[in-house]
């Protein structure tokens, strides 16, 4: 659907990835770098970013949000 649009994204946020996905959109962009976080205790959820891979970037750990279960 993206090649459709014909609009090359510098950014692509997904949400509810789900665990078994993971390999699936790993490697389903080229260009992209894929970085992900998944919920802990559960198969569902978990958010995904690809990120154009000509820019610089890197994970900023100390932002990350902590799981809650309450």
């Amino acid at each position: 659907m993206l090649k459709l649009l014909e609009i090359e994204f510098d950014v692509i946020v997904l949400s509810e990835i789900w665990n078994y996905n993971i390999e699936f959109y790993s490697n389903i962009l080229d260009c992209y770098d894929f970085y992900y976080d998944l919920l802990v205790h559960t198969k569902g959820g978990g958010v995904g970013i690809f990120v154009r891979s000509e820019f610089k970037h890197c994970l900023l750990p100390q932002c990350n949000l902590v799981n809650s279960t309450v």
